[in-house]
């Protein structure tokens, strides 16, 4: 019965290990910056643009949609205040 796996059956090179000036020293990641109260990362700042960016253009889809749907909403407003109307307000007689 044949096992599962793979044989390696090429030759094997030993290699001699470099000398250590020729060596190349790789540095750590810089820490990320923590807020001092915190002590959690500080985002990018473009992370926080854009995110900004985003809920300013949401905000404005909502309002230009509850624009679209104004009689919709004068009639919902109307039936939980009776008077309460979006028009400009004008002296009643």
């Amino acid at each position: 019965m044949a096992r599962r796996g793979y044989r390696f059956l090429g030759p094997l090179d030993w290699v001699q290990p470099q000398s250590s000036s020729a060596r190349q020293v790789s540095l750590p990641a810089p820490a990320p910056t923590l807020h001092p109260e915190l002590d959690v990362p500080l985002p990018h700042r473009a992370l926080t643009r854009c995110l900004f960016a985003l809920i300013q253009v949401m905000y404005l889809a909502f309002y230009v949609a509850a624009l679209f749907h104004l009689p919709q909403i004068d009639r919902i407003t109307d039936s939980f205040f009776p008077g309460w109307g979006s028009s400009p307000s004008s002296p009643r007689s």
